[in-house]
């Protein structure tokens, strides 16, 4: 876990929460406590907390890519026990309108199944790049799983910002098993278009990589308060 506090952190206070997977890229990498630090001086989004979430791992071997896949067992953790542990510790607004879960890559994908499955928990989501194309393993040939989710369920009270790389089609070129994810990301926009989601979708000239999504998470993050603050 990577816990995340604003310059002059109030405890009396009540903040935003940003729920955000493979945490150490983002910092580590993406510089993101200088991006956040700086967002938040010039007034663009609230101080807010972060719950900043590693892979976990089992006998030595790293449980991302199983997690992140739309696990029923890896949601259920996180609603029913990090995040009231975590809102346990700090004063974190209840409002699921004020918190916003985000990822990059199978992040971006578990970021709208578990916004999907628990609106009353959180109502935004950050997709960079999300895997919207994977389908599950025991279901041959069931692509875009999450997207048929969607189209087939009642409209959710959540709200989407998506973004994906128009390099990103080299990516998926290098396997025959995955539709090309531009298109899997068009698709999936075109589903909640249909269905009446708030869904803004953004493409931008760069790669799957970290260096494309520390630009991009600020987007994300300054789109979603100032729609949450209209």
């Amino acid at each position: 876990i990577h816990t995340y506090l604003p310059p002059e952190y109030d405890p009396q206070s009540e903040y935003p929460l940003l729920i955000l997977f493979d945490a150490q890229d983002y910092f580590n990498v993406g510089s993101l406590q200088t991006t956040l630090e700086n967002l938040i001086a010039d007034g663009s989004i609230p101080p807010l907390l972060v719950l900043g979430i590693n892979a976990g791992t089992k006998n030595g071997q790293d449980q991302r890519n199983y997690e992140l896949t739309a696990s029923p067992l890896y949601r259920e953790y996180l609603q029913e026990e990090l995040l009231p542990w975590f809102t346990s510790k700090y004063n974190i607004s209840p409002d699921p309108e004020r918190r916003v879960i985000a990822g990059s890559s199978f992040g971006g994908l578990f970021s709208a199944y578990f916004a999907f499955s628990h609106p009353e928990s959180v109502a935004n989501v950050i997709s960079q790049s999300g895997s919207f194309h994977w389908g599950k393993r025991e279901e041959e040939f069931a692509y875009e799983w999450l997207t048929r989710e969607f189209a087939f369920a009642e409209r959710k009270p959540i709200s989407l910002f998506m973004e994906v790389g128009m390099l990103e089609a080299e990516y998926h070129l290098k396997s025959p098993y995955f539709p090309h994810q531009i298109l899997s990301n068009r698709h999936f926009k075109t589903v909640l278009d249909m269905k009446g989601y708030d869904v803004f979708c953004q493409e931008y000239a760069g790669g799957h990589e970290m260096l494309s999504w520390r630009g991009g998470i600020a987007e994300g993050l300054k789109h979603v308060f100032e729609v949450s603050s209209a």
